[in-house]
């Protein structure tokens, strides 16, 4: 193999691992049921699918929280959001750009990798936890971590001052992972389409996520209706058979029987008579015989004369 053709496999492989398959086997899998709920609910799934402007958008970001400098994967459908957290599906992404889901999913509207004590997590913001507050406890705040180690994620939580809550902040937006969108419709139907950058994830208010940029387009595609969804994703196989409908397939007709060869019979002999009669000459004997004895008898007639 070529030195310029191994460069451009393992570029594409590496491609393939930061920028992952479009439509992702792991990824429809688990968008399959989400959709296929809300199809089979025409009241409230209907309206859900609706005010999210027709299918919403798919979310993802790449943190890595397991130490070996390959990130994982979280992907998430605003379909299962609320305005408190999206719900979270991990993948670990192989060497070779495979996406393995991890068992859990996880809820949150943002979180923070850290290192501590030589341990990867990865920490929800700090939140106050009410009863402590309540009961003026000195560590109010709660902060839930999440640890990473194929294909389980644990959950610990831990609380602390204001102090310390205030210091587990990001203080830079650059700390937080890339959020990336693109909406469902364009995700299955245009090949072409691309995940971007989100610069701001709106709310209206229904607590429906949008972005600013998408959300007329969207509210118009209403011809993106859950069951064509379901038909992108795979899930309307066609009905080949129905109740008592007849085979749908022709049944093959039997060749046509062989035609026999026909011999031809041979034509019919005459029988032979006891004496065959020759064939009739140009002219008939009787008359010849005649016209000769009277020229004969004519020229005797003559010499006799001639002769006297």
């Amino acid at each position: 193999m070529s030195r310029s053709r191994i460069v451009l496999l393992i570029l594409l492989s590496a491609y393939h691992t930061v920028c992952f398959a479009q439509r992702d086997a792991s990824i429809v899998g688990m968008l399959k049921p989400i959709v296929a709920k809300i199809a089979a609910d025409p009241n409230v799934g209907s309206w859900e699918w609706e005010h999210n402007r027709n299918g919403g958008y798919l979310l993802r970001m790449q943190v890595e929280v397991t130490g070996d400098d390959r990130p994982e994967l979280f992907v998430a459908s605003t379909l299962q959001s609320s305005k408190y957290a999206h719900v979270w599906h991990v993948y670990d992404v192989t060497g070779d750009g495979e996406l393995r889901p991890y068992r859990t999913t996880l809820s949150f509207i943002s979180a923070t990798p850290r290192t501590e004590k030589g341990m990867q997590f990865l920490d929800l913001f700090p939140f106050a936890d009410e009863e402590r507050l309540r009961i003026s406890d000195e560590k109010p705040y709660r902060v839930v971590h999440y640890s990473f180690s194929y294909p389980t994620v644990k959950e610990t939580t831990s609380f602390v001052s204001e102090a310390d809550a205030i210091r587990l902040q990001p203080n830079e937006v650059s700390q937080l992972p890339k959020l990336q969108a693109i909406l469902l419709a364009d995700y299955l139907a245009n090949p072409d389409a691309k995940w971007s950058q989100v610069v701001e994830l709106k709310r209206d208010a229904g607590d429906y996520y949008f972005r600013p940029e998408d959300k007329e387009r969207a509210t118009k595609n209403v011809a993106f209706t859950p069951q064509a969804a379901l038909s992108l994703l795979g899930q309307m196989q066609p009905v080949l058979h129905s109740g008592n409908a007849q085979e749908t397939t022709p049944t093959p007709k039997p060749p046509p029987a062989p035609v026999e060869k026909q011999t031809p019979k041979p034509a019919a002999t005459p029988r032979p008579t006891e004496k065959t009669k020759p064939a009739p000459s140009g002219f008939p004997i009787v008359p010849v015989t005649i016209v000769g004895a009277l020229v004969v008898g004519i020229v005797l007639y003559l010499l006799r004369r001639k002769s006297k």
